[in-house]
């Protein structure tokens, strides 16, 4: 004799939209890529705005860290005119994404 159980609708893990934030400031390009696999993999609206809230922190980030990299780099060659220049494209860059 077998007895029937009902079975619940199995919730679904937020896991891959946490691990998402918390990759998204130190290792964006991660961040970017759980971010974007978690957009197309949940259906609640809970989940989908965590995902979307690492994609923008990603992106963000992965700038900001370029125009370090870059400063560092023309700071350390000693070409200033280059460092202000990569400072206003970044601006711009970050300006666009923003506005």
């Amino acid at each position: 004799m077998m007895i029937q159980t009902e079975h619940s609708p199995k919730k679904r893990s937020s896991a891959l939209a946490t691990c998402a934030l918390v990759f998204a400031v130190p290792l964006p390009l991660i961040g970017l890529i759980l971010g974007i696999i978690g957009v197309g993999a949940y259906e609640e609206a809970k989940l989908r705005k965590r995902s979307i809230a690492a994609i923008v922190i990603s992106t963000l980030a992965g700038i900001v860290y370029t125009a370090l990299i870059i400063f560092a780099i023309c700071k350390f060659m000693g070409d200033s005119d280059n460092v202000i220049t990569v400072m206003v494209i970044i601006a711009a860059l970050l300006g666009s994404l923003l506005g």
